[in-house]
C-alpha cells in the first residue's frame, strides 16, 4: 500500500507485528478459549481477530494519518475515547455472522464480506450454542503443533466498517451494515473525506511503536473483563437496558430490522421481534 516519504503504512507493519506476536497471541486466545473466557470469544473474535485488535489499538499512542500521495495527507483522531468509540473498530462476532446471513448486507455471492473482510473472512455460524466450538477451532499450540500456527491461513469472524483488511486502506463506500448513529455521524464523514488512502505511521514513531507493541499484546490478555452477563435475567429487560445503551437519548424512527440486530449484537443473544415490541411498549409507558 502506498505510504508518502517519512511515513510507513499499517499494511507493512502488519507483515512485521504479526510475523513477532502472532504466535504467542495463538497460544494466549487458545488458553481463552479453554478457560473461563470462553465466552468472551463471542465478542472478541479468532486469535486473527484478536491480533488484529491488538495490532490497531497499539498506534492509539501515536499520530496516525491517512495518505493519498505525497501531498495529500490527513491526521486521523482515530479514538474518540480509549475503549469504544474508535475509528476502525470492527462489527462483533455475532453481528458479523447475521450480516453474513444477509444477502442485501453480504452483497452478490458475498462480495462486500470479501471486500472488507478479505477472503480469509468466515462467519462463525455457531453463535453462542456450543462455546466448545471455540477450543474445536482453536487448539492449543500443544494440541497441533507449534508449524501449524500461520497467520497467512488464519480466518478472521468479525467485519470492519471503515477499512479494508489486510489492506489497510478506507474503502470508498461505506458498507451496508454501518447504519448506526456512531457510523452515520463518524465513518460515513471519514469514508466520503478520504476514499482509497492509506492509513500510516509517522517514521519518527516507528521505534517506540515496536517497542510498545509487547505491553498492548499483554495488557490485552490481562484484562479479564467478560462482557458477558451472568445469571438469566428477564429476557425483557435486557432488552430495555440494551435499548437504552444504543439509544441513550431516545428510541429513534429506525426500522425494526436495524434495531432488532443492533439489540442481539449488544446482548449477544437471538431474540424474538415479538419480545422487542414489549419491550418498546415498557420503555414508552
Amino acid at each position: 500500500m502506498f505510504s508518502p516519504i517519512g511515513y510507513t503504512s499499517f499494511a507493512k507493519l502488519w507483515r512485521e507485528f504479526t510475523s513477532k506476536h502472532f504466535v504467542q497471541i495463538y497460544t494466549n486466545a487458545a488458553d481463552d478459549y479453554a478457560g473461563d473466557q470462553a465466552k468472551r470469544s463471542f465478542y472478541v473474535g479468532s486469535p486473527a481477530d484478536i491480533c488484529e485488535q491488538i495490532f490497531l489499538k497499539s498506534f492509539l499512542d501515536y499520530r496516525v494519518v491517512v495518505a493519498k500521495d505525497l501531498q495529500r495527507i490527513a491526521k486521523v483522531d482515530v479514538a474518540l475515547d480509549r475503549q469504544f468509540n474508535s475509528i476502525y473498530k470492527n462489527a462483533s462476532v455475532f453481528e458479523s455472522t447475521r450480516i453474513a446471513e444477509n444477502p442485501e448486507e453480504a452483497g452478490l455471492n458475498g462480495e462486500l464480506l470479501q471486500r472488507f473482510g478479505s477472503v480469509r473472512f468466515k462467519p462463525w455460524k455457531q453463535y453462542h450454542d456450543d462455546p466448545e466450538a471455540w477450543t474445536n477451532a482453536y487448539p492449543r499450540p500443544s494440541e497441533v503443533g507449534i508449524g501449524q500456527i500461520n497467520i497467512e491461513s488464519a480466518r478472521f469472524h468479525t467485519l470492519p466498517y471503515v477499512f479494508e483488511r489486510l489492506q489497510f486502506v478506507v474503502p470508498d463506500t461505506v458498507p451496508p451494515w454501518a447504519s448506526d448513529a456512531f457510523h452515520k455521524e463518524y465513518v460515513n464523514r471519514f469514508v466520503d473525506e478520504f476514499p482509497g488512502w492509506s492509513f500510516c505511521i509517522d517514521d519518527d514513531d516507528l521505534a517506540g511503536w515496536s517497542k510498545s507493541c509487547p505491553t498492548y499484546v499483554s495488557e490485552f490478555f490481562a484484562c479479564k473483563d467478560n462482557p458477558v452477563q451472568t445469571g438469566r435475567p428477564s429476557k425483557i429487560d435486557g432488552i430495555v437496558s440494551a435499548i437504552q445503551q444504543i439509544y441513550p437519548t431516545g428510541i429513534p424512527n429506525v426500522p425494526l430490522k436495524e434495531m432488532h440486530r443492533q439489540i442481539e449484537a449488544t446482548l449477544g443473544a437471538t431474540v424474538s421481534e415479538s419480545t422487542i415490541k414489549r419491550a418498546i411498549k415498557r420503555l414508552k409507558n
